[in-house]
């Protein structure tokens, strides 16, 4: 079907509708096709830019229920990952912090490096982290969004 948009960009519609706009280009043998109205309007074949409003069928809630239960799955992967890297990031920060004092106290070469590798590794986890906690966010709202085009459908 031509010009028809995907869910996700239904035109910031929540609801069970999907949106699709007629092409710009015609064949020129449909022209010659349409019957002409006197007062100006353009007959049975809706003009370029229209909208066109389809309803979804059962067919689009179970897609909808797929796509929440796809992304409610997706949250419990990424809400157990995110405590498995809470404990490590507080067990690397801890040793960072551990190695700094150490290097303060040392001034050795050697225990300032070993600071310095530590303290990139607990770099790294905290930014793992705050990516983890944006995407649950994310993923989050992408449930609410289906949740209320679920919503809007019953209606």
């Amino acid at each position: 079907m031509a010009g028809l948009l995907p869910l996700s960009r239904a035109g910031g519609v929540f609801a069970d509708t999907l949106f699709c706009s007629w092409p710009e280009w015609r064949n020129g043998r449909r022209d010659g096709l349409k019957i002409r109205c006197p007062e100006g309007r353009v007959g049975s074949s809706p003009t370029s830019g229209t909208q066109v409003i389809h309803t979804l069928t059962g067919m689009g809630q179970r897609f909808l229920q797929r796509r929440l239960s796809l992304a409610s799955g997706r949250l419990k992967e990424l809400q157990t990952e995110l405590l498995v890297v809470k404990d490590q990031m507080s067990q690397l920060v801890d040793d960072a912090d551990e190695l700094s004092l150490r290097a303060l106290v040392s001034e050795t070469p050697l225990a300032d490096q070993e600071y310095r590798e530590a303290k990139r590794h607990a770099d790294t986890i905290v930014k793992h982290h705050d990516q983890l906690v944006v995407e649950i966010g994310e993923v989050q709202a992408k449930i609410d969004d289906l949740l209320d085009r679920m919503k809007e459908s019953t209606r």
